[in-house]
């Protein structure tokens, strides 16, 4: 159990946790840091806090068995390549319209098509191809 004191993770502060299966964060936290969770092949399951504002750079770099997310309201950015590498990450549920992402945050997620749901004002489905290394 990570303690209610934690705002934010530095870099790399999970990375390589191989045996990481899930994990639910704490409600302080507003920022995951740059490559977090990089390489962390076995996670399957997280829950994002509510209080989470910024993802950092390839935070979930690699997370190679996460099959699905959900954002928190407050969520304003996903820096460059946070999902990059998330071979089995199929869903995303956005709980707002409006959210800045960045460049290949969904590089190679999936082989096929990645929805994103979102709930605020109106149920938009956003279709997104996601294109594989060759």
């Amino acid at each position: 159990t990570l303690p209610n004191t934690i705002t934010k993770f530095g870099l790399g502060a999970f990375s390589g946790c191989d045996s990481l299966t899930s994990i639910t964060l704490p409600n302080t936290l507003t920022k995951i840091g740059e490559y977090t969770f990089f390489n962390c092949t076995s996670l399957t399951s997280i829950t994002l806090p509510n209080s989470l504002t910024k993802i950092g750079d390839k935070a979930f770099y690699e997370c190679t068995h996460l099959t699905s997310i959900t954002l928190p309201n407050l969520l304003t950015l996903i820096e460059n390549g946070g999902f990059n590498g998330c071979e089995k990450l199929t869903s995303i549920t956005l709980k707002k319209s409006s959210i800045k992402i960045g460049e290949g945050t969904f590089f190679e997620c999936v082989e096929s098509t990645l929805i994103l749901k979102t709930k605020k004002i109106h149920d938009w489905n956003f279709t997104i191809q996601i294109f594989k290394k060759k």
